[in-house]
């Protein structure tokens, strides 16, 4: 033991020595140190017999390992000599102090791999360790020499009843993990301590490339890691799933966590630092060290390649940081409604809808824009968007039970509301969630995108494209009428279905070779009086028109509702117009689309 060097006072060792012989009461004062196997005692009590692994038994007491190596499970442990251990001078007497426990205990794992390995048996490959991720390389002379690493074996195969012992003459110090391992073996805990959702995300679609910085990177990073229960507060103020999360604004984040250098607490400054998000820095404040104004939980986790400091709460870059809690809030985080939130960037409406209002914002989703055939905001301008986005949105706060039947949008347009049952309507769209409070006002969200009405009955039409029903209204005199304050409720035919109309009729090749009193009877036959939304149509409901066609019930159409929305007129040999596109809105009514005429009398 002359060359033991333990500092401190040998007094401590001799100690920690007799500790370690009380424990395992295995002494053999008989011991020659020569090395025999003995197969009746397991890994620790061989150790223990060594004169020359008295360190190593020490060091495995101060570790607290002893039980892990006395079980039934094989291993092989490659033992540092006292003289490796000695090699180390202070260093071994920091490791065997009781705050240090954790550090000894990972650097006595790093010697250890699953399952007995005699040195005939070895060959030169590289091991899995008991420490995770960590490999040693072993390496086979021809002269049957064996080598850990740098170190060489001096007496091997002591043998034990779990195991072997390879005695070597240095203590291996195990490297670094990869930033990526590190935020795996500091994230073992899949509690709200643990970072299993950090790392879940790094380790999904999207995100490969940070993944490969964080695991074989060469250029240094430091990741402020958040825990579980930062992600789970964030999604809990959101209202959200981690899944429901819009994947580019969760890159955004992710990457607002990094910044390309490597940053110990110790060299960390208060002041800004760039992160990996172009344009965006954090903020550091010292004493204690705090992130954006979120603290650091647990600091500098080393990496081959960068540091880990985990924190209590999840950084937002400027933008999410901005609109989260307000009405844009609501659609900016969830993936249903990207749309949207392309379009409020592409009208510049963003900054708008962060003020103050309060606002009520009725919020389509991905599926809400086609549905109203909106298909690609992304080939649409400013000043085609800003009209139809405004056209969703009224100044003031207003609760699902206070939206009364008609509201003026910062469009300046009206908007018109109805229920039918338990179900409410936006110009017929359903309003599929209501309330959804924020600090500048209320969302509700909508199954159909709106678009602003272009102005009466006769300009939607003639926008829309209803020519012939043009050309009718004209020749029948009936233009002023569908431009009066109505509101009324139009079954547009198509252009398609007036033609097929004119082609069965003898002698008819348009609206001039009709009577103009038959015109006006088969024109008024598909106008309503008030303003009916598709949501207000009910299977088998007879519909009041305007015509006065001298015929019985003339007055009279049959509403069918199965898989389609049909109409059944007077005309028995007339087929059934199917209804659809519906909802057109204009300033004094709503167009629904029909692809046939409906007739009041038999023609």
């Amino acid at each position: 033991m002359n060359n033991l060097k333990l500092g401190r006072s040998n007094y401590k060792t001799l100690l920690m020595l007799c500790m370690a012989a009380f424990l395992f009461t295995s002494c053999d004062d008989d011991d020659d140190g020569s090395g025999d196997p003995t197969v009746n005692q397991n890994i620790v009590q061989v150790a223990q017999d060594r004169t020359d692994l008295e360190t190593f038994v020490t060091a495995l007491t101060a570790a607290d390992l002893v039980n892990a190596f006395t079980g039934t499970d094989d291993f092989t442990i490659f033992a540092p000599s006292n003289e490796a251990f000695a090699a180390l001078g202070s260093t071994l007497d920091d490791l065997l102090l009781p705050e240090n426990q954790e550090e000894l205990a990972n650097i006595l794992r790093y010697h250890v791999v699953e399952n007995k390995r005699l040195s005939t048996a070895l060959s030169t490959t590289e091991l899995n360790t008991l420490l995770q991720f960590r490999t040693v390389s072993i390496t086979v002379g021809n002269d049957g020499s064996v080598s850990v690493n740098d170190a060489s074996v001096t007496t091997p195969d002591l043998e034990a009843t779990n195991g072997v012992i390879h005695i070597i003459d240095e203590v291996l110090i195990p490297p670094a993990p990869t930033l990526a391992q590190a935020l795996t073996i500091a994230g073992a805990d899949t509690g709200d301590d643990g970072l299993s959702i950090l790392l879940g995300i790094l380790s999904s679609d999207g995100y490969e490339d940070l993944l490969i910085a964080a695991s074989t990177g060469t250029d240094p990073l430091t990741i402020f890691a958040p825990t579980n229960a930062a992600f789970i507060s964030l999604l809990n103020t959101l209202g959200l799933t981690l899944a429901e999360l819009t994947p580019e604004v969760v890159r955004d984040i992710i990457e607002y966590h990094v910044l390309p250098q490597a940053a110990p607490s110790s060299a960390l400054m208060a002041q800004g630092y760039p992160t990996l998000l172009e344009g965006e820095s954090v903020t550091v404040t010292l004493d204690p060290i705090r992130i954006d104004d979120i603290d650091v939980v647990q600091a500098d986790i080393e990496a081959s390649n960068g540091v880990v400091h985990v924190i209590g709460g999840v950084l937002l870059p400027s933008e999410p940081a901005a609109v989260a809690g307000t009405v844009v809030g609501v659609a900016y985080f969830n993936s249903e409604f990207t749309t949207l939130v392309t379009a409020l960037r592409t009208a510049e409406l963003i900054p708008t809808l962060l003020m103050d209002g309060p606002y009520t914002v009725f919020a389509p989703d991905n599926a809400a824009f086609e549905a109203a055939g909106i298909t690609d905001v992304g080939t649409l301008t400013k000043e085609q968007l800003d009209p139809i986005l405004l056209y969703h949105v009224l100044g003031g706060e207003f609760l699902a039970d206070g939206l009364g039947e008609t509201q003026q949008t910062l469009n300046t347009a009206n908007v018109y509301f109805s229920v039918n049952g338990e179900n409410a309507f936006i110009n017929g769209a359903a309003i599929t969630a209501t309330d959804i409070q924020a600090s500048n006002g209320v969302v509700h969200t909508i199954g159909r995108a709106l678009t602003p009405p272009p102005g009466n009955l006769v300009e939607l039409a003639s926008s829309q494209g209803y020519k012939r029903l043009a050309d009718a209204l004209t020749e029948a005199g009936l233009i002023m009428t569908l431009q009066g304050d109505g509101p009324f409720t139009v079954f547009a035919p198509t252009d398609a279905a007036f033609d097929a109309l004119y082609a069965s009729l003898d002698g008819v090749n348009g609206p001039a070779d009709l009577p103009v009193e038959t015109l006006t009877d088969i024109l008024l036959y598909h106008v309503l009086d008030g303003r009916i939304f598709s949501s207000g149509l009910s299977d088998g409901q007879q519909a009041t028109t305007l015509s006065d066609a001298n015929a019985p019930d003339p007055t009279q159409f049959t509403i069918n509702i199965g898989e389609s929305v049909t109409i059944t007129d007077i005309d028995t040999n007339n087929a059934d117009a199917t209804v659809g596109p519906v909802d057109k809105v204009a300033t004094n009514g709503v167009i629904h689309e029909i692809d046939a005429v409906l007739l009041p009398v038999t023609l």
